[in-house]
C-alpha cells in the first residue's frame, strides 16, 4: 500500500476510477482534507481504463453543459498544476446524418448549442470531406461540426485528478478492497477492508459495475448492470491524419476517432445485451466435488463474486475459451429462465480449470436438453391469455413479489408446472387465483 490505512477519517471514496479521483480533488479543493480513497487493484484498473474518452461540451441541460465545459477547463488546469498530461486533444468532433430526419435532428442539436454557448458549425457534404478526408460522402445528406470537442485518455485524466488530489491533501491508497459498509444505528459508521477497518461519516461509491453489490449488501438498491460494449481497433493506418475529428453517425450507431495513428471504432448499441445473465447448469459441467450444480443446492459461487475476484476482461476472455473449446452449449437466450445453461465453478477462471465433460454422453444429454427446451417454447408460443409464463412475469403481471408467488405454490393456491428446474405458470391459473 501507498500509505498505511488510517484509524478514521470523514470520508471514504470507494473506487480509484476517474469518478473516485475526481470527487477526491474537488473535495480536497473545497477544504475536506481528511479524504481517504481506497482503490481495491490499481488507479484505473475498472471501467476507467476501457472508456472511450470522448469528450464532448453539449449536454442536455444547461447544468449539464456548463460541468462540461469545467471539465474542459479544468484539465488543462490540472495539467499544469500536476505536470502530467491528460491526453486532451480538441481536435474537432463530426457528426454526419444519412437520412434528411436525422439531419434536421442534427440542426436542432445545432440550435440548442447556440443557445448554451457552445461553437458549432453547420455542415455541407463538401465540408465534411475537407474535415475528414478519409470519409466516403456517399448517403451522407448533412452534418454538424462542434470545433472544441475532441478527446482525452480516460488514464491520464484520472493520472491527473488523483495526483491533484492528493496536493491537495487527500490520501489515495491502493490495493485495499473494501469487503464490507459499516452500519451503526441507521447511520455510516465505517468500512471493513482488506487491510482493516476505518471509522468515517461519509461514503462515496464510485465503484462502477460493483457499486450494485456493494451497495446491496447494506439494502440500497443500485439500478446499474453492466452490459456488453463493443469497438473494433484497426491496425496501423498509412498517412492517416493525425487531427481528424471524432466522427459521429447516429443513424449506423457508431463512433470513430484516430488512435495512435489506427482507427477506433465504436458501437453504441441501442439495445445492449447485458454482460451477464441469469446461469442455469446442463449437467455438462460440475462443481468440484463431481455434483451436478444448480439453483436449489446453491453450490456454485455469485458471478460478481467472480468478477470481483478475477476481474470483468479475465472472467469474460475464460468463458470465451471455455464456449470455443465445445466444453459449454449455449440455450436460447430469448427467455429468461434459460439464459445460459452454465454455473460457475469457484475454480473455473482460475489457473485450475476443473471440468467435468463426458463427451460420450454429452450429445445425449444435450439432445434431452434440446427437447425440453422445445416444449418450454411451444408454451410459450400460445396465444396471448392462454399461454404459460415465468415466475417474473407473474411478478410484473399481478404487481406481487416472488415470494408471495412462490409461498401460495407452497400452500397449494396457485399451481404450477416445473419444467428445467423452472416455475412455470398458466394464465387461466392465475386469473383463478386472483379471483379468489
Amino acid at each position: 500500500m501507498e500509505k498505511e490505512l488510517p484509524r478514521s477519517t470523514k470520508v471514504v471514496i470507494i473506487g480509484g476510477g476517474i469518478a473516485g479521483c475526481s470527487v477526491a480533488y474537488h473535495l480536497a479543493k473545497f477544504g475536506w482534507k481528511d479524504v481517504v480513497l481506497l482503490e481495491r487493484d490499481q488507479l484505473t484498473s475498472g471501467t476507467t481504463w476501457h472508456a472511450a474518452g470522448l469528450v464532448s461540451q453539449l449536454g442536455a441541460t444547461a447544468t449539464i453543459t456548463k460541468l462540461r465545459k469545467y471539465s474542459l477547463d479544468l484539465y488543462k488546469e490540472l495539467e499544469k498544476k500536476t505536470e502530467l498530461s491528460s491526453g486532451l486533444k480538441q481536435h474537432g468532433a463530426v457528426s454526419i446524418a444519412t437520412t434528411k430526419s436525422r439531419f434536421q435532428e442534427l440542426l436542432r442539436q445545432a440550435t440548442t448549442a447556440q443557445l448554451f454557448d457552445v461553437g458549432v458549425d453547420v455542415l455541407d457534404v463538401k465540408k465534411i470531406k475537407e474535415l475528414y478526408p478519409i470519409i466516403n460522402e456517399e448517403n451522407i445528406v448533412g452534418g454538424i461540426c462542434m470545433p472544441l470537442d475532441g478527446q482525452a485518455d480516460p488514464v491520464g485524466v484520472t493520472n491527473v485528478l488523483s495526483k491533484a488530489a492528493k496536493m491537495e491533501g487527500a490520501t489515495i491508497i491502493e490495493k485495499c478492497s473494501v469487503d464490507k459498509i459499516l452500519i451503526r444505528n441507521g447511520r455510516i459508521a465505517g468500512v471493513k477492508t482488506s487491510e482493516g477497518t476505518i471509522d468515517c461519516e461519509y461514503i462515496v461509491l464510485t465503484a462502477g459495475m460493483w457499486s450494485r453489490q456493494i451497495a446491496g449488501d447494506v439494502g440500497v438498491s443500485v439500478p446499474l448492470y453492466p452490459n456488453e460494449h463493443f469497438y473494433i481497433l484497426t491496425e496501423p493506418i498509412k498517412d492517416l491524419p493525425k487531427k481528424l475529428p471524432v466522427l459521429r453517425d447516429f443513424n449506423a450507431c457508431l463512433y470513430i476517432k484516430e488512435d495512435a495513428g489506427k482507427l477506433l471504432v465504436g458501437i453504441f448499441e441501442p439495445n445492449a445485451k447485458p454482460a451477464f445473465k441469469n446461469l442455469i447448469c446442463n449437467g455438462l459441467i460440475l462443481a468440484d466435488n463431481g455434483k451436478k450444480m444448480s439453483k436449489s443446492l446453491q453450490n456454485y459461487p455469485d458471478p460478481m463474486d467472480i468478477i470481483k475476484k478475477y476481474g470483468f476482461y479475465y472472467t469474460q476472455k475464460k468463458l470465451n475459451e471455455l464456449l470455443l473449446s465445445g466444453g459449454l452449449l449455449l440455450a436460447n437466450p430469448d427467455y429468461s429462465f434459460i439464459n445460459c445453461n452454465f454455473e460457475f465453478s469457484d475454480k473455473l477462471l482460475s489457473e485450475e480449470i476443473i471440468i467435468h465433460y463426458n463427451k460420450t454422453e454429452a450429445p445425449k444429454q444435450f439432445e434431452e436438453y434440446l427437447e425440453k427446451l422445445d416444449e418450454i417454447k411451444s408454451l410459450l408460443k400460445e396465444k396471448p391469455g392462454n399461454r404459460w409464463i415465468g415466475i417474473n412475469d407473474v411478478c410484473r403481471y399481478t404487481s406481487l413479489s416472488a415470494s408471495t408467488i412462490r409461498r401460495a405454490v407452497a400452500k397449494g393456491e396457485l399451481k404450477c408446472s416445473k419444467r428445467c428446474g423452472k416455475l412455470l405458470f398458466h394464465e387461466k391459473a392465475i386469473r383463478k387465483w386472483l379471483g379468489g
